[in-house]
């Protein structure tokens, strides 16, 4: 039976990286892209703050072509037409399904599922609904590695970049915080995997810190993340 052509939005992390490792075993569906979604303002990945060399070496070492996307503004309008715009040129390459590692955010699936309707291309969700504790029990069982490169003020100290993802860490979390950071508390990179060609190996380059764009009372912290950098 002929697979259905697809591409999978690749974000670098954990979650991708098991949503790709499903794939990798379907009898279903074929993966014929990794697409990142990139911030022209910033000249990172969207969310995680990683540099695009790292991913492209992190994508280098899976073997499977990669499709850049780039946001060019601010703003949802801007993420749209990046959208957009990639969604066209992924369906003139002949792929017909869109993949995502997103697990139980209902509204972002409703979005997508819309969006992807109106391009004539269906949504894929290998891990939807699936048990997020499990997961991460899965992740480091079946040879995984990652690390955490971005983390909201909210719940964590900065000290908590570039802890590895593990049980003990699991464990270790506040109880309102999803094991896989589902609500956006943290977001990783995964530096090894069964289809990696060998691990990817990177230096740390300090901490930042990114407030977000809220109003807040005089005397209350700003709310934001701490974004770890790595280089090659």
């Amino acid at each position: 039976m002929e697979k259905f052509k697809t591409a999978l939005f690749w974000s670098g992390g954990k979650d991708a990286a098991m949503a790709l490792h499903e794939f990798l075993q379907s009898e279903k569906h074929s993966v014929d892209y990794l697409v990142c979604t990139f911030h022209r303002s910033t000249s990172r990945l969207s969310m995680h703050g990683v540099r695009p060399e790292i991913i492209k070496k992190q994508v280098d070492l899976i073997g499977l072509p990669l499709y850049e996307m780039w946001v060019e503004g601010e703003g949802n309008k801007a993420y749209e037409s990046a959208f957009q715009s990639t969604l066209t040129a992924l369906k003139s390459k002949g792929i017909t399904h869109i993949a995502f590692g997103d697990i139980f955010l209902e509204d972002l699936k409703a979005y997508r599922d819309d969006f992807l309707a109106n391009n004539n291309l269906k949504a894929v969700y290998p891990l939807w609904k699936k048990d997020t504790t499990q997961l991460v029990q899965q992740f480091t069982a079946n040879g995984f590695e990652a690390i955490i490169v971005c983390a909201s003020n909210h719940y964590f100290d900065e000290d908590i970049l570039y802890t590895p993802i593990s049980n003990a860490f699991m464990h270790s979390l506040p109880s309102k915080v999803d094991p896989c950071g589902e609500n956006g508390e943290f977001h990783t990179l995964c530096v090894n995997a069964p289809f990696f060609a060998s691990k990817l190996v990177v230096k740390t380059n300090g901490v930042t810190f990114k407030a977000l764009p809220l109003s807040v009372e005089k005397n209350e912290p700003k709310l934001g993340f701490f974004y770890g950098d790595l280089l090659l």
